[in-house]
């Protein structure tokens, strides 16, 4: 379930405040050209101007990695970060709300918009916040076609997403590009699945919240089982089709219960969390 409105406007200062150092960033490049207008003119150039040769830019919370080959892609990344901030705000869970933290993905834009090669550069290790922002970009697949005259093969992109942040935080991006690649290129990427957490202690009658998180398959679904060499049915307890588990009344014997998640489109990729079934403490 997604927050409300006035949850999701403090959940997102991160997001917001990235956007307005874009906006004055925009502003000084606009005063800066102004001034070199006065300034005697310079030959005149058929070439565009590409971004700063060999270094990383930013755009408010997305960095440009690679090489745009002299094409100013900032109008379309306005676009694209619209829609990565929609995919993100429905993907975060009131869990959220008062938790702080940050997480940068990094993938690549094929000429036609798909989204392929999506890897996690930096995560909380809290499903509650690294799996919204992961799915806020492969839940944008596919992203509109880049330019026209973009002559790459595809461009490379991270964007850092902002859980409650207590400062501004606003980053600039370092480091070299990747070199503009205009050789044909294949999108095939390995798809794995893993579950977090990987194991958890629950009281019985209590509820636990697992999460899958799936690489290389934007478009993945997933089905959830629980089995137990000490239970079976529902004296193992239950996994609704969204990953919470719900432990038994009467703790099994062994204690220890297996909770499944499976790749459906391929049986054969799961991943399992170790659940144990623990009496209540006493008051």
């Amino acid at each position: 379930m997604g927050l409300g409105h006035h949850i999701k406007g403090r959940l997102l200062l991160g997001m917001a405040m990235c956007v307005a150092c874009t906006a004055l960033l925009l502003a000084q490049n606009k005063q800066s050209t102004t001034e070199q207008k006065a300034e005697p003119p310079a030959a005149k150039s058929n070439q565009k101007n590409p971004n700063p040769p060999g270094s990383v830019t930013s755009h408010g919370p997305i960095d440009i990695l690679s090489d745009t080959g002299g094409v100013d892609v900032h109008p379309y990344l306005n676009r694209a970060l619209s829609l990565l901030k929609e995919s993100w705000y429905e993907r975060i869970p009131e869990t959220a709300s008062y938790k702080r933290g940050k997480v940068t993905i990094k993938f690549h834009i094929l000429k036609d918009g798909q989204i392929t090669d999506v890897l996690y550069v930096d995560r909380t290790g809290d499903p509650h916040l690294d799996l919204p922002a992961y799915l806020g970009v492969t839940g944008s697949n596919p992203l509109p076609s880049l330019p026209s005259d973009f002559g790459c093969k595809f461009l490379a992109l991270q964007i850092r997403f902002y859980y409650n942040p207590e400062v501004d935080p606003s980053e600039h991006g370092s480091g070299s590009l990747i070199p503009c690649v205009t050789t044909r290129i294949n999108s095939v990427q390995s798809v794995a699945i893993a579950v977090s957490p990987s194991s958890a202690e629950v009281v019985t009658g209590a509820k636990q919240q697992f999460a899958a998180v799936v690489t290389g398959d934007p478009r993945f679904e997933v089905k959830w089982i629980v089995s137990g060499s000490g239970c079976s049915g529902f004296t193992c307890g239950s996994v609704s089709p969204q990953g919470l588990y719900s432990a038994p009344s009467i703790i099994p014997n062994p204690p220890r219960v297996m909770v499944t998640v499976t790749l459906a489109s391929d049986p054969t990729d799961t991943a399992t969390a170790t659940v144990t079934v623990v009496r209540p403490t006493n008051p």
